[in-house]
């Protein structure tokens, strides 16, 4: 988890987790950073090409915002994709004996209440939800990322939108820090900040607004 300074921080968190649960819970708040920043950075981008870009560098700028929708895909896959194939998925959140705790505090189903939770957070049913996910996100991500399927390139009319990809995300985040809120342990061994949303996404555009400004200088 990014450590920037001028963050603030709404609450620091002391957990003493296992290796397996910490692993898993810092990489995935690690990689909702990446996601997030890419989906800021690839937006701010589209709208300098629609609104402002022209010259020779403008291709350079189209580039480089594909780049980051691209990573934004392959990464939020990694968290929301095949369960199967990927081990930071939130499901797995369930496995490690850490967490059965704060979810049995609920006394629900978990993976039910997981993915159920999700979709109430999206206002999405199931249907829509695995649309968007199978026939937007991990479709683009298999023929035009991942692979070069050259038998579709002419079938690529919209790229993904990334509106629940990122609402996916806040999802996520919100219940990574209860994970950590309910750990909180004065002896613990680890340490996690747990930044406010506004605070996050005020930095991220702070830093959208200075990458459109290296692109201007040019």
């Amino acid at each position: 988890m990014t450590h920037a300074s001028n963050w603030k921080s709404d609450d620091i968190i002391d957990v003493d987790l296992e290796d397996d649960a910490y692993t898993c819970i810092g990489r995935s708040i690690a990689i909702f950073f990446e996601i997030l920043r890419c989906i800021y950075y690839h937006r701010s981008l589209n709208n300098f090409i629609m609104n402002q870009a022209e010259g020779w560098h403008e291709d350079h700028i189209i580039f480089t915002s594909s780049c980051y929708l691209d990573m934004a895909v392959i990464s939020w896959s990694k968290l929301f994709g095949s369960e199967k194939s990927q081990k930071l998925h939130y499901l797995h959140l369930l496995k490690y004996n850490d967490f059965k705790d704060y979810f049995a505090t609920k006394k629900i189903n978990i993976r039910d209440y997981l993915e159920q939770d999700l979709l109430d957070y999206l206002n999405l049913d199931h249907d829509k939800f695995e649309n968007y996910k199978m026939n937007s996100i991990i479709k683009y991500r298999d023929q035009h990322v991942a692979h070069h399927d050259l038998s579709v390139l002419h079938e690529l009319d919209n790229y993904p939108k990334l509106d629940i990809a990122e609402a996916s995300l806040w999802w996520l985040y919100n219940h990574l820090c209860d994970l950590l809120i309910c750990k909180k342990s004065t002896n613990g061994c680890r340490h996690f900040a747990i930044y406010k949303k506004e605070n996050i996404i005020k930095q991220i555009k702070l830093e959208c607004e200075k990458l459109v400004l290296s692109f201007r200088s040019d």
